[in-house]
C-alpha cells in the first residue's frame, strides 16, 4: 500500500517519512486502524484517492474511505412476533388514512 501510494504521490508522500523508523512506525499504525478492511475496499480506497485527490490521504481519510466501500451487512434486528393477531379495525383504520393520503396526493399532481 505505502509503494502504490508513493508511487501516486511521490515526494509528497515521501517526504512524510524522514527516517526509516518513523516509516516502519507508520506502516504498523496504517496496519493495525485498516486491519478490519479487507483488500478490495482498501484497493478501492486508493484508487479513489488517486483520481480524486492531490494530495496523499491521512490515515482517518483513507479509514473513512475504507468503511465507505465495505458491504453492507444485514441487520440481525427482528420485530418480535407476540403471536397476535393485528386487530381488524386498527388495520382499517390505518388503511382509510392511507388511501385519503394518496388521493390528496394524486390530486396535486393533476
Amino acid at each position: 500500500m505505502f509503494a502504490r501510494l508513493s508511487a501516486v504521490y511521490g515526494h509528497i508522500w515521501q517526504s512524510q517519512f524522514k527516517s526509516e523508523g518513523f516509516l516502519a512506525l507508520a506502516k504498523k499504525e496504517w496496519e493495525e486502524t485498516l486491519r478490519e478492511f479487507e483488500d478490495y475496499s482498501i484497493n478501492l480506497a486508493i484508487n479513489t484517492c488517486r483520481k480524486r485527490h492531490e494530495m496523499p490521504p491521512t490515515l482517518p481519510m483513507l479509514y473513512q474511505l475504507c468503511r465507505s466501500f465495505q458491504p453492507l451487512r444485514v441487520s440481525q434486528y427482528r420485530v418480535p412476533d407476540d403471536g397476535l393477531p393485528t386487530n381488524p379495525a386498527v388495520l382499517e383504520k390505518y388503511n382509510q388514512i392511507i388511501a385519503e393520503k394518496l388521493a390528496k396526493k394524486s390530486e396535486k399532481e393533476i
